[in-house]
């Protein structure tokens, strides 16, 4: 079994063929298959595939190789082969081999994705190059714009692709000048794609050029524009009185609850002050004081006064003395005398205003001020003396109003003092 030819070439897309010749040096009339091996068996046919030939009689069939055009066949030699088997001699078979010349072709493509994109600034695009002939391929990549508008960067600026493969490239792309507000403007560029020898191709993209600032900022502004104006409207027609009007309400309430609490206190002040009162008028003269004016009364009580620790005999002393004095009397003198062999020891001392009369009011030691105030200055008025005041025996306790009301009423203050009536100095006897 021969061919015509072992080297044969062709064109992808394109049909060759050779001749194969057989024998049959048998003994019977024999038949005989022929079928192709190998790879190119999808792309070789035998005519015809059976032959029936005589003993010693020669026979032949057509080989047609018809490569296709695509990147599955590479270009170069590539082998083929064919097997004859004999029907009478199953065990007897015999292959002839060839080797076929693939001629090359070039077939590349090249695309961007996106083809357009929208950015304010700069946008990234992957380049695609396709390789669909049957060899690689060397590509030299560059992008370039006729406006000049903008700027570009690959990441790669020569590739090589295998047949059947596609290639990908980052290509970033950056407008020169930005604008702040305004309609999109369209940037258009291409890619160019240098394959060697052959033709070069393009891959066409464009960058939509977008204003910077977000279209939704100047709506956004006007909304909140309006929303401050109406808050504003709202706050001056309706909530601000409102709020004012509930500040005012509850200082109101606050101010009448502390004058409720002073009414109480006072209340209580006076509870018991008259209880105090009361106490000294029933002791009546019984105490050693006099009063050189009217309504002088003393009287010996609890005392709450503490001038530190009491000498034998000494007992707690309180008493009060009334004031009244006419209009424009000038000063109304009403005194309490020290008893004899006694010392008065002052610890507390409580004015008393109760129609809120107006003039002066004075408390001295004889004719020694004291204490000296306006009668509109207090209603009650209570002082405590941590070194209490001293009163000797025989000395007076005074107290002195200058009444200025209005008309004929008379002032009608009094003073509450409270402290201890301690023993007072031994006479020396004579000759001593």
């Amino acid at each position: 079994m021969t061919l015509s030819t072992t080297s044969l070439s062709v064109n992808p897309g394109e049909t060759v063929t050779c001749e194969l010749r057989i024998r049959n040096s048998g003994q019977v009339v024999d038949q005989f298959r022929l079928e192709p091996l190998g790879t190119v068996a999808k792309w070789l046919t035998v005519e015809p595939e059976l032959l029936n030939l005589f003993p010693g009689e020669e026979g032949s069939a057509v080989l047609t190789l018809n490569p296709p055009r695509s990147p599955d066949v590479p270009a170069g030699p590539t082998p083929f082969a064919v097997r004859a088997s004999s029907r009478e001699a199953p065990e007897w078979s015999e292959t002839v081999e060839g080797s076929v010349e693939v001629a090359p072709f070039t077939d590349t493509t090249a695309w961007l994705h996106p083809r357009t994109l929208r950015r304010g600034r700069r946008g990234t695009f992957r380049l695609y190059v396709d390789n669909r002939g049957n060899r690689s391929i060397e590509s030299e990549l560059a992008a370039l714009d006729v406006d000049n508008l903008l700027t570009f960067a690959l990441r790669e600026r020569r590739v090589v692709t295998a047949p059947g493969t596609a290639s990908v490239v980052k290509l970033r792309a950056k407008v020169r000048k930005t604008f702040a507000k305004g309609a999109d403007q369209l940037r258009p560029f291409q890619v160019l794609i240098r394959l060697g020898e052959e033709e070069p191709i393009t891959a066409d993209g464009a960058l939509k050029q977008r204003q910077l600032l977000p279209t939704w900022l100047v709506p956004a502004l006007a909304v909140t524009a309006a929303a401050a104006m109406a808050f504003a409207v709202l706050w001056f027609t309706t909530l601000r009185p409102v709020l004012n009007s509930a500040a005012r309400a509850e200082e109101r309430a606050e101010a009448l609850a502390e004058e409720v609490e002073s009414v109480k206190q006072e209340a209580q002040r006076a509870g018991e002050r008259a209880e105090q009162a009361q106490r000294a008028a029933q002791s009546g003269s019984d105490g050693a004081g006099t009063g050189t004016g009217t309504n002088a009364s003393l009287a010996p009580g609890p005392g709450t006064g503490d001038a530190g620790a009491a000498p034998p005999g000494t007992e707690p002393y309180d008493f009060r003395i009334a004031g009244n004095a006419a209009v424009a009397g000038g000063f109304h003198t009403t005194s309490f005398t020290v008893p004899a062999g006694r010392i008065l020891m002052v610890t507390d001392i409580v004015l008393q205003n109760p129609r809120g009369d107006s003039g002066l009011l004075r408390v001295q030691r004889g004719s020694t001020v004291l204490l000296e105030t306006g009668l509109e200055n207090f209603r009650d008025l209570d002082y405590h003396f941590v070194e209490p005041l001293s009163f000797s025996a025989g000395q007076k306790v005074t107290l002195a109003v200058d009444c200025t009301n209005g008309g004929d009423v008379e002032c009608t203050p009094a003073v509450y003092f409270s402290g201890q009536l301690r023993p007072g100095p031994s006479p020396t006897p004579s000759g001593r």
